[in-house]
This record gives structure tokens, sequence and C-alpha cells, in this order.
């Protein structure tokens, strides 16, 4: 494919760090105007509220605290409750691009072409998104759910982008534009143009982007987009941030939900390359190995089935939901000095018409001495249990074993939720 990354720059970035500048980014050595109450939870401690006056590359200023905080010691600022985004309007075509880097832009089709296409978000200014930089492009529809996932069992194929429709056809090549009728993916000389209206995934032969080293920020948006990157700016017009693609995308104050960081003093143990094991309860030879761990093996932040956390009405953005009986194995390698989650039966369980709805037992290893367990019986329904602080200074690898309770059936869908490592000094 001739596609240049080099697009990003004349396309993006120069336009939109340009209007951000003109819409009143702070001055150098000028006091921030006072921002409205945000709710901070830190990495130690209760969550707070307080009026936010500026975050820098190191620190946030809130208003009433004479020191500012490390952002390497926040776990979340938040700005707004979350929200189920809005549908798009029907008369638009609704899309939701992956990029390399693992953001996510909800939004309407503008144009397209040769290099890209441009989408308008809800709440923020039109984006033009390179080819270069996109994986994955799904249709919205005003039918699907948080737990659809379009793009899971219509997989990619390596060395080559292809368009699936929602007749069932695969169309693959390489993209060469897209525009007002569709997508056109060319092979062997010859082009077909795929409608929206019968677009359902395209996949783009892109390499996804290697994990961030060091501090990351995260910023969901009211209208459904997740930015991950670096915050460059905040003023009363914003949030700036430069994300992992190498976009320069600025968020209005009005549009901002929540912003989550990482990878300072803590990560997410959902953020590492740990390695699992699924044991079906009932084993069958006609049972693929290969099939049962991709519905039923450990997932990171996402439930098996493809839904968002959730135990006990609570819901949470990063975890490691898994299916019983299962085993996590977590490569800590003596850098992390204390583990902390929550752990509970994931909501989703709780959609069975009849029977028990999730029974399982949990327990924690740190190289094979037991440091955490559930002690009997975990249910549906019930809050998460608190696991940990546990100390894990020195341990080369930490095992989270999910077991088959005392009601044993093909509903126990467990989660470890917000699992962080804080790393040693």
């Amino acid at each position: 494919m001739s596609r240049r990354l080099a697009v990003l720059v004349r396309s993006l970035a120069l336009p939109l760090a340009a209007a951000f500048l003109a819409g009143g980014a702070p001055v150098e050595g000028a006091p921030p105007a006072a921002g409205h109450a945000v709710r901070v939870l830190p990495l130690e401690g209760e969550a707070f509220e307080a009026p936010l006056l500026e975050i820098t590359a190191e620190s946030l200023r809130l208003e009433g605290r004479d020191a500012p905080v490390p952002l390497a010691e926040v776990r979340e600022l938040r700005f707004a409750p979350d929200a189920a985004p809005a549908p798009l309007p029907d008369s638009e075509r609704g899309l939701r691009v992956v990029l390399r880097g693992g953001e996510t832009v909800r939004g309407s089709f503008v144009t397209g072409g040769a290099e890209g296409i441009t989408i308008r978000p809800p709440g923020l200014a039109t984006v033009r998104l390179p080819f270069d930089v996109i994986r994955r492009v799904e249709a919205e529809a005003p039918t699907r759910g948080p737990c659809d996932e379009p793009g899971r069992d219509r997989p990619p194929r390596p060395g080559a982008d292809v368009a699936w429709t929602r007749t069932g056809d695969a169309y693959a090549g390489t993209v060469a534009r897209a525009g007002a009728d569709g997508v056109v993916v060319e092979s062997d000389g010859d082009e077909r143009v795929v409608p929206w209206a019968d677009l359902l995934v395209l996949h783009l032969d892109e390499p996804e982007m290697a994990r961030p080293q060091g501090l990351a920020a995260e910023v969901d948006t009211a209208g459904g987009s997740r930015w991950t990157g670096t915050v460059t700016k905040f003023s009363s017009d914003g949030l700036a941030v430069r994300t992992r693609s190498g976009l320069e995308v600025v968020v209005p104050r009005e549009a901002l939900v929540v912003v989550r960081w990482s990878g300072g003093r803590f990560v997410y143990a959902s953020d590492l390359a740990f390695t699992s094991t699924f044991t079906p309860y009932y084993q069958d030879d006609l049972l693929d190995p290969a099939w049962l761990e991709r519905w039923y093996g450990a997932r990171a932040d996402r439930t098996p089935g493809g839904c968002p956390l959730r135990v006990g009405g609570v819901s949470h953005r990063h975890g490691i939901a898994v299916h019983s009986a299962s085993k996590v194995e977590l490569p800590l390698d003596g850098g992390y000095a204390r583990f902390e989650a929550r752990f509970g039966i994931d909501d989703e369980a709780l959609e069975a018409s009849e029977g028990p709805r999730g029974d399982v037992t949990a327990r924690v290893l740190a190289d094979g001495r037991e440091v955490w367990t559930s002690g009997g019986s975990v249910k549906g329904g019930e809050a998460a249990r608190v696991v940990g602080p546990i100390d894990v200074t020195g341990v080369a690898k930490l095992v989270l074993e999910v077991g088959f309770g005392a009601e044993q059936h093909q509903m126990d869908r467990a989660d470890w939720a917000d699992p962080v490592l804080v790393r040693s000094k």
C-alpha cells in the first residue's frame, strides 16, 4: 500500500493546533481562570472535589490546595457523570473508527478521498483521519448496543484490507479511496464500491502501536470518542491532547467526561502482557480449545462476550474478565510493591433467564503462595469484594485463579476489576 504517515502532519495536526491557539490558549505566566469543580480519584486516599485551575505535564493545580497534585498519583479526573453516547442522527452516516494507537473516534462521515476520511464527532470539530492511522472502521446503527463488536467474528486478513458487508460478503484488497457513495476497494486492477449503507466493518492492514512507556492519559468525551496520549494544554476552552497516533485534538470543556492516567507510579494489570488458561466444567473432545479460549478465555477491559465490565451495578473501565475455571498469570518480575483490585460476578451473568447466575471461588497466588482468597462462593448480583492491598514486593509472578463454586454452570463470568499494581520505589 502507498499510504504515507506524513499525511497526518499536513492534514490534521497544524489546523487543529492553530484552531486551539486561536481559541484562547493560556498565556505563559498568566494565572489560569478558575474552573468548575471536578472529582479527583487519587492513587492513595478517598476521592474529593475541587475547582480545577490547571493541568501541566506533571501535575494538577486545584483551588484551595497549596501544593500541586502529581499526575503520577492520580487515577481519574471526572468532569461529568458517565452517560451513554446519544445516537447519531439517522440522516448522517455514523462511523466508529479505531486508530492504531487505540483511540476511538465516533462521529458522522463528512467527506473522504484517497488519503483518508473526515468525520464530525459530536461536540468536537471535524477531524481528518488518514488511512495510515486507521485500523478499523465500523458502521454505527440505532440498534447497536455497548456489547456489539462487528469486527470480532468478521476478522481482518493479514496483508490486505477487507470490507465486510451487511449482506455477508467480504471484499479484500487495498482501500483506494472513500467518498459519498462508500469505500472503494481495489484488487488486481478491479475496483469495487462498498456503499456506506451496506458496510458493516472495514479492516485496514495497519499494525497496532506498541503500548506507551511512562505516564499516559485517556480522555473520554460525551459524544463517545476516546483519545489516548498526552495532555498538552488546558484552559477555559478545553483540553488539548497529543494522541498516540500523532493527532492533535482539542476537546471542549463541555464535551469532557473523564481523564484517566496510568503508567506513572502505577499500572493496571490488564495492560500487562498476561497469559491465561480456561478450563471448562464440561470436558468434551468435540469442543475446539481455540474456540473456547476465544469466547470464554480471559480478556482485558471487556468481558469475553464483548461487554464493558460491570459488577453489582458499578461500571469499571479497566479489568480482566474471565469465566470459571480460569488462571491468569501476571509477570511482575519483582518490579511492583502492591496489588489491589475488586472481584465479583459480572452483571452480564444476571441476564440468565433461570437458574444460578454465577457462583465462583477465587484466590490470588504470589510466586505460588496464597495471599488472598474469597473465603467461599461469590455469587451474581453481589457487590464487588475488595482484594488487598497485597504486598507483592519482589514477586516474580502473580496468579489470579477463579474456580467453580457450589453451583457450577455456564454463567460463571467474573471480573478482576480495577486491578492496580503500584511500582516499587
